[in-house]
């Protein structure tokens, strides 16, 4: 998946959510988050564009989260875990576009490569 690469910040350029590009030194836009006075209001904006900041280290976050949960051995753990593997995976397939069986099987395929030594 291609994105601009983090972290991205949601509160120096408020409303603007931008990157500085490391090389150059120049802020890079990623987004604007607009708000309504008379209906979500400031406090709501500042905290969608917090969020909207955080999605690459939240992206990546659960690209290991999964990634570990799929590597514990099949046993009470993981069973007990697959609520979340689900969602891990859920979200990872919404964020990259990709169908939840290919996601799944992409990851099931690393993870038995790591396990074989395949890597």
């Amino acid at each position: 998946m291609t994105h601009t690469p983090g972290p991205w910040d949601g509160d120096t350029n408020f409303p603007d959510i931008t990157k500085i590009d490391d090389e150059r030194g120049t802020v890079i836009d990623i987004a604007t988050v607009y708000f309504d006075d008379g209906g979500a209001g400031l406090d709501c904006a500042v905290a969608n564009a917090r969020l909207i900041a955080a999605a690459p280290d939240g992206y990546a976050a659960a690209c290991d989260a999964y990634s570990f949960l799929l590597s514990l051995p099949i046993g009470e753990s993981r069973i007990r875990a697959q609520g979340v593997m689900c969602r891990l995976r859920d979200y990872i397939a919404s964020v990259t576009g990709k169908s939840v069986e290919d996601t799944q099987n992409e990851y099931e395929l690393q993870a038995v490569a790591k396990a074989t030594g395949g890597d």
